[in-house]
C-alpha cells in the first residue's frame, strides 16, 4: 500500500520528532489532503499522534471521500468534502491550517487559466474568513518556486529575490495565483494579525506520486521500470533543485512550529541542483540498458515552463534546525524502487 511506503519514508523523521510539546492536544485543518504532499503531511501527523500520544484532532478537506477513505481511512480523520469552488464550514475551531490544495498540472493552467487564478484566490479568502476571528495559531500556505519566475542564466534565489515573471504568458495563471494568495495572506497578517507562514517548495517527489504523473522525474522513472529509452523533448538545460517527500514534510513541520509569522521559507534539498539532462543520465545509471534520445519540440505549446535555471537558497529554513537527508542520487534510486514496486 502507498501508505506503507510513506510511513517507511517518514520513519527517520518520526523517530526523532522534535515537536511533541508544540503539538500536544492541537487541532489541524489540512486542504488538499489526498494530494501528494497533503496526504503525506496528514499521515505524518497521524503517525506522530500514535507514536507520542499527542491527542491530535485532524480535519482533512478532500474532493473525493472514497479516495480519501482508501488513502487515509486507517486513521481517525474527520473528512470534509469539497473543492476550490465549494463553500464550507469548519466542524470546529482549529489551531493550525495547512493549505495544500491547488491544481498542479501544466495543461490545466493553460486550458483553464481563469479558473486556476480565481479559484485559488477565492478559496484562500473563504478559508481565511473561517479562521480570522479564531485562536488559530498558524496558517501555513504551500506556495511554489514558480513565484520567482524564470531565468535562462543561473540565479540563486533567497526569499527576498525579485520575481521575473513575464506578463501575458497564459501559463503564468498558476504562479501569479500563488503570488496573489501569498500577498492576500500577508495583507491579513499586517492588517488583522493573522499568523501566516509560507513554504515555497521546489519540485518534490517520492512515494505517493502516481505512476502516470507527467513530470520529468516520473517520466524518467517509468522509462527505467519499462526498459525504454528516455525521450527528451528539449536539450534538458533547465536546472533546478529538488526535494524528497520526507524532507519536504519535515520542512513543513519546522516552518509550522519554528518559523516566524509573516515569513516565507524556501524548501529545497541539499545537493539536488541538477539539469534535466543530468537528471536523465542518473536514471540511465539505474538501468544500463536504456539511453537518452533527443526528440526536440516546442514545449511551450504544451504549457511547460521555458528554459529556467534557478536554485532555491534554503539557508533560512536550515536556520530553524531543519536539514535534508536525501541527495539527488539517493532520491532517484529510492523513487525508481518505489515505481518498480507499483508494477509488481
Amino acid at each position: 500500500m502507498i501508505q506503507d511506503y510513506i510511513v517507511d519514508e517518514l520513519s527517520g523523521f518520526l523517530k526523532e520528532f522534535p515537536f511533541n510539546e508544540e503539538l500536544q492536544n492541537k487541532s489541524f485543518f489540512v486542504t488538499g489532503a489526498t494530494g501528494f504532499l497533503g496526504s503525506a503531511f496528514c499521515i505524518a501527523l497521524a503517525e506522530a499522534d500514535k507514536k507520542y500520544s499527542l491527542n491530535l484532532k485532524i480535519v482533512c478537506y478532500v474532493r473525493d471521500k472514497k479516495k480519501a477513505q482508501e488513502l487515509l481511512g486507517q486513521y481517525d480523520f474527520n473528512f470534509v468534502v469539497g473543492d476550490l469552488k465549494t463553500k464550507f464550514s469548519l466542524p470546529y475551531q482549529v489551531d493550525y491550517v495547512v493549505h495544500c490544495a491547488s491544481p498542479t498540472a501544466s495543461d490545466y493552467f493553460v486550458n483553464y487559466p481563469v479558473e486556476t487564478f480565481l479559484d485559488n484566490i477565492n478559496f484562500a479568502e473563504r478559508l481565511i474568513k473561517q479562521v480570522i476571528n479564531t485562536k488559530c495559531s498558524c496558517f501555513l500556505y504551500l506556495s511554489s518556486l514558480e513565484v520567482y519566475g524564470t531565468s535562462d542564466t543561473e540565479r540563486v534565489l533567497n526569499e527576498k529575490s525579485l520575481s521575473l515573471l513575464k506578463l501575458h504568458d497564459i501559463r503564468n495563471s498558476y504562479p501569479l495565483a500563488k503570488i496573489a494568495v501569498e500577498e492576500l495572506l500577508y495583507m491579513y497578517f499586517k492588517e488583522h494579525g493573522l499568523p501566516i507562514k509560507i513554504a515555497r517548495l521546489t519540485q518534490t517527489f517520492g512515494p505517493g506520486i502516481q505512476y502516470n504523473d507527467n513530470r520529468v522525474f516520473a517520466q524518467f522513472a517509468r522509462s527505467v521500470v519499462e526498459n525504454r529509452n528516455i525521450i527528451l523533448k528539449s536539450k534538458g538545460e533547465t536546472k533546478r533543485n529538488y526535494c524528497y517527500v520526507s524532507d519536504a514534510v519535515s520542512a513543513l513541520f519546522y516552518i509550522l512550529c519554528r518559523g516566524q509569522n509573516g515569513e516565507a521559507y524556501n524548501v529545497a534539498g541539499d545537493h539536488t541542483f541538477i539539469s534535466i539532462y543530468e537528471l536523465a543520465k542518473l536514471y540511465c545509471k539505474i538501468n544500463n540498458a536504456i539511453s537518452i534520445e533527443m526528440q526536440l519540440e516546442d514545449l511551450k505549446l504544451n504549457g511547460y515552463l521555458p528554459l529556467n535555471k534557478v536554485k532555491l537558497d534554503n539557508s533560512k529554513l536550515k536556520s530553524l534546525g531543519w536539514k535534508s537527508y536525501n541527495d539527488i542520487e539517493t532520491m532517484v534510486k529510492k523513487f525508481c524502487n518505489y515505481y518498480i514496486s507499483l508494477k509488481e
